[in-house]
């Protein structure tokens, strides 16, 4: 099982506001500078348990509280907000359980249901 976001879906995260402290890994990463040479950097790289801590369990929307809900379903992770009002409010879905919340915590970035 993936435990880490790639440097790309980090970067992402943090482009989007989240702090980069609050990423628990991190990870060289290189650029070219040109054919012979290449700049090193650390990056920040958010695991698992970081992107569960950040996401939010519930979140009000229109006086519903929307509930955060994380399962196996066949052969894929399945992790949604559920309100009261319909069985489910937003759904990401993938083989690998930190990519479909990742997608989860996007969303809620870009829909601002979440401070950061």
């Amino acid at each position: 099982m993936k435990s880490k976001l790639s440097p790309e879906q980090s970067h992402r995260l943090i482009e989007l506001g989240v702090d980069p402290s609050r990423a628990s890994g991190s990870a060289k990463v290189y650029e070219p500078i040109d054919d012979n040479h290449r700049w090193e950097s650390e990056t920040p790289i958010f695991t698992l348990t970081d992107i569960l801590s950040i996401l939010p369990k519930t979140f009000l929307l229109h006086g519903d509280i929307c509930q955060l809900e994380i399962k196996w379903h066949g052969d894929e992770w399945v992790a949604k907000y559920d309100d009261s009002e319909s069985d489910y409010f937003y759904t990401e879905h993938s083989p690998e359980l930190i990519d479909a919340l990742y997608e989860l915590l996007v969303w809620t970035i870009e829909h601002r249901y979440i401070k950061l």
